[in-house]
């Protein structure tokens, strides 16, 4: 019966959202609407999974009611890495707020957590490796 499912993102700020997962994050832009100017909706992959980003606005037409009106993450997208502190070095340098910084934990994964443009949550984990 389904045969994909992704989650689609409200942001406030297209550009930026877009911008923060395809040049930070490393999603790869594969479909935009509309095709010339200002999109409504961008779909970007990673692997094997999608990412749909939509404006608020476009959003809040659909449903006839605001969404995402407070400051509150709205989800937790988690990222799995090969070296977890060369990734928050890459996201923070390039302007990502640190959350918590890499710790090693007990599970035997390397684990922190950066903020997308919007305020959400970025898990960012990685399998220790054996010395």
């Amino acid at each position: 019966m389904f045969r994909e499912a992704f989650p689609i993102l409200y942001v406030a700020d297209m550009e930026r959202s877009v911008r923060f997962y395809q040049g930070l994050l490393g999603f790869e832009k594969k479909y935009q609407w509309p095709l010339e100017g200002t999109p409504e909706y961008v779909y970007l992959t990673l692997g094997g999974a999608g990412l749909g980003i939509s404006p608020r606005p476009v959003a809040e037409s659909l449903l006839g009611r605001p969404v995402c009106q407070d400051d509150s993450p709205k989800f937790e997208l988690c990222m799995y890495t090969e070296n977890v502190d060369e990734a928050c070095e890459h996201l923070t340098s390039s302007g990502a707020k640190l959350l918590t910084p890499p710790k090693t934990m007990p599970w035997g994964e390397r684990m922190a957590h950066v903020l997308d443009p919007d305020g959400n949550p970025i898990h960012i984990t990685g399998k220790v490796k054996p010395e």
